[in-house]
């Protein structure tokens, strides 16, 4: 019953952290208004599984009191926040061309921007150092490494349902968008990605000159 029960935990918090609007649901939205595919969330979502292995097998080697080091954030927000200024204007500049690659093979992209737009973020390694590791080690306390492993599958399904859904979503309604709506929703996630990258930036030299 315990094991069931850190499975459903690593659902329900997984689930309530994707909800909150960031770099790759966005991405999510504007791939999918790109390339059309159906299946882009979910490619996503296992880029963004792809690099949480590793975090995650850091803390198991106890290293994750790097992720909380304010030198290691503040970097990590710098770069981050300069890309997602940099994708976000490459987004806007390069918006009359998406129009014209629908239908193309676009599945590596979209994961290797699933992983991409996960490393960039800064908040993904705080939230494992915090609230991840809580959990991890609360599963392993009270259950075994199987109460470890469930709790991740747990997270993993809660963040390929919910990017799988968006990305379908999405795609769905692009059959009943004209094309100025297609172009505007697109360049609002040019715009929202440049935002989050300024406000990263911001934050980090913030904390530099602090």
């Amino acid at each position: 019953m315990e094991l069931l029960i850190h499975f459903v935990l690593g659902f329900v918090i997984a689930l309530s952290g994707a909800l909150i609007p960031g770099p790759l649901l966005v991405f999510v939205v504007s791939d999918t208004l790109k390339t059309g595919k159906k299946v882009t969330g979910v490619l996503a979502a296992l880029g963004h599984c792809f690099v949480e292995v590793f975090i995650i097998l850091t803390i198991v080697f106890g290293l994750s009191s790097v992720f909380v080091k304010g030198s290691f954030q503040q970097s990590i927000g710098l770069i981050g926040g300069i890309a997602l200024v940099v994708l976000g204007i490459l987004n806007l500049v390069e918006l009359r061309k998406t129009l014209k690659v629908e239908g193309r093979d676009f599945s590596h992209g979209s994961f290797l921007g699933g992983l991409a737009f996960t490393l960039l973020n800064p908040t993904i390694y705080l939230w494992w150092a915090t609230i991840g590791l809580a959990m991890l080690t609360t599963a392993l306390r009270t259950t075994t490494i199987l109460g470890i492993c469930l709790w991740v599958l747990g997270h993993w399904l809660a963040d390929l349902t919910w990017f799988g859904l968006a990305g379908y979503s999405v795609f769905r309604g692009k059959n009943y968008i004209g094309r100025r709506t297609h172009r505007i929703l697109i360049s609002i996630c040019g715009i929202i990605l440049i935002a989050l990258g300024a406000i990263f930036i911001h934050y980090s030299l913030q904390s530099l000159m602090t």
